[in-house]
């Protein structure tokens, strides 16, 4: 009786040492798990905060050409408005240079 006591105490004895130990190891890999987790959520976060400034690079380099479109678009609207006014100028001295013409046939009698 005394050794199927002594026997069983040592089973039971076993049983805990076991569970403790399976209590111990899962525990462990719960922890191992979690840091896996944190560690992919920290790695998607880090390839979102990258992708933001991707975006926002690539908005600042549209703005910047749309600023240079505009700048252009400015520069030829002010050159064709040179080039209107030389024309008006150049039109408006024919004219003048017509009138001084007509004007010098009357006088001399030579205009019908």
């Amino acid at each position: 009786k005394e050794q199927v006591h002594l026997a069983k105490v040592e089973v039971e004895s076993f049983i805990a040492a076991a569970s403790e130990e399976m209590s111990k190891e899962a525990k462990a890999d719960t922890l191992n798990l979690d840091r896996l987790h944190a560690a992919r959520k920290s790695a998607r976060i880090v390839e979102e905060q990258q992708n933001i400034r991707k975006i926002i690079h690539y908005k600042e380099n549209a703005l910047l050409l749309e600023d240079k479109v505009m700048s252009l678009q400015k520069e030829a609207a002010e050159e064709e408005t040179g080039h209107v006014e030389a024309l008006a100028d150049s039109a408006n001295r024919l004219r003048e240079n017509s009138q001084r013409l007509i004007a010098e046939l009357a006088v001399d009698g030579q205009l019908v």
